[in-house]
């Protein structure tokens, strides 16, 4: 007792409740965190586990038959989807492997390595491993008609080959090989295909066409960014532009364009016998006003037996800044001539019409001879012409004039032999024309993009 009270007295904290309180809270606490740690533990040990499996998974680098790459690997959200899947469920459906190689289940190969998860594996037992992948993956797939037969373009060829050696496997004396798609029955072949994808033969034989002519269209196509319409809308487009280049490339004359400003082009050229030119309109330049003065140096450059038609904007606030130019007085504005077209729609305006014609400002010489118009039906002010259609392939820019129009005004105004100018000759149809019909032509344009473009279908840089 006498130790007691004398413990007590120098030590009182430890006879004091919440002291003991304390120290036993800090106990728990600290078997707590050794537990948390211990899990830790656990965890990093497993995540080195997992790095090792993935490191294993890498290293074995299984490589993907050519069979089971007719078909494209899936796009990155249904891949993702993929990837989430397995790591939660793991691998359902086993990895399908045909002569050491995957024949089936490459994605699910790639998201087991990146999910952690070891793949399983099962040899294909089959005699017809390309029915065996389109099987499995023309349905479950989300594959578009077009993707489907970009795909058939590539399993006529292995039908064949798995044929051939299914035949060779049982040959002997007796025996002659066959073949499972006879040869020149090009039509049964791709309706063969399209059976088992699902498509047209006629659909198939689009594809081979494309994939011949246009081979670069053949990833976008299996990616599913282009349709084999769109495809086939394409390869007209640019059949038709190299049909024209190359008419265009024959002409009797060869059209010469420069890279340069127009006044100052037109500032070191002799006189012509005709400018025929198509100048940016009033919405694409600051000042239409200030603009329209550069028709005071062109129309200076035409003879006085010469003529000039220039194409302006049907805006009424362009057409007066063109009329209010005092113009040379060797030549005199004739008439406002229109080109009208119907093929193409543009805007459709609420509180207004349709424009859909373009002015043509026509000036002569004082000592022009008459114009050489003897069809009639080339004699009208207003000129209908379809204008240049993308979708024909005979657009090469947004505000091109058809040749056609081109072709009308030099006939009517020049023989063999002229000289035309065209100071914003864009991408040479003004030029390709006057070259064409036997004149001499010559331009410059502003931009080096329409240049090589001019170039292109036909035009000389000078």
């Amino acid at each position: 007792e006498k130790n007691f009270w004398r413990n007590k007295i120098a030590y009182p904290f430890y006879f004091d409740k919440e002291y003991i309180d304390l120290v036993a809270e800090l106990e728990a606490l600290t078997a707590e965190k050794e537990a948390k740690d211990a899990k830790i533990a656990e965890l990093d040990a497993k995540a080195k586990e997992l790095d090792a499996k993935i490191a294993e998974l890498e290293a074995k680098e299984m490589e993907f038959h050519e069979i089971a790459n007719i078909f494209p690997m899936m796009q990155s959200d249904e891949y993702e989807n993929l990837v989430a899947d397995i790591k939660q469920n793991g691998l359902i459906e086993p990895i399908i492997l045909y002569e050491n190689k995957i024949l089936d289940g490459r994605n699910r190969w790639k998201a087991c390595i990146e999910a952690g998860v070891e793949p399983r594996f099962e040899n294909y037992s089959g005699d017809s491993p390309i029915s065996y992948v389109i099987s499995k993956n023309a349905n479950r797939r989300h594959l578009s008609k077009s993707q489907l037969a970009m795909i058939a373009t590539e399993v006529l060829p292995m039908l064949e080959e798995e044929a051939r050696k299914r035949i060779t496997a049982g040959i002997n004396q007796y025996s002659s090989p066959r073949e499972l798609i006879p040869e020149g029955s090009k039509g049964k072949a791709s309706d063969i295909a399209g059976e088992m994808l699902g498509v047209t033969g006629r659909y198939i034989t689009e594809a081979k066409k494309i994939k011949t002519e246009t081979p670069e269209f053949i990833e976008p196509i299996l990616n599913g960014d282009l349709t084999i319409p769109k495809a086939t809308k394409l390869l007209k487009i640019e059949k038709a532009k190299e049909q024209f280049v190359k008419q265009t490339q024959t002409a009797k004359l060869k059209a010469t364009i420069e890279l340069s400003d127009a006044i100052e082009w037109l500032d070191k050229m002799p006189p012509c016998d005709l400018l025929l030119t198509d100048p940016p309109y009033m919405t694409d330049v600051d000042d239409i006003n200030l603009f329209a003065n550069w028709i005071i140096t062109g129309l200076n450059k035409v003879k006085d037996t010469g003529r000039a038609y220039v194409f302006i904007g049907a805006y009424p606030k362009e057409l007066k800044a063109y009329l209010n130019v005092n113009i040379p007085k060797h030549i005199e504005l004739c008439q406002v001539l229109i080109w009208t077209y119907k093929n193409t729609l543009g805007n459709n305006p609420k509180d207004r019409y349709k424009q859909n014609y373009q002015a043509c400002l026509y000036f002569k010489g004082i000592n022009s001879p008459d114009l050489n118009c003897p069809i009639t039906s080339e004699q009208w002010a207003v000129q209908e012409i379809n204008a240049p259609d993308g979708r024909q392939g005979d657009r090469f820019q947004t505000w091109q004039k058809p040749l056609e129009i081109a072709n009308r005004f030099i006939r009517h105004s020049t023989k063999e032999g002229d000289i035309i100018y065209d100071p914003f000759a864009g991408t040479g149809t003004f030029l390709l024309a006057a070259a064409e019909l036997g004149r001499t032509a010559k331009g410059c344009d502003i931009s080096e993009n329409n240049l090589n473009i001019a170039i292109k279908r036909g035009c000389k840089y000078a």
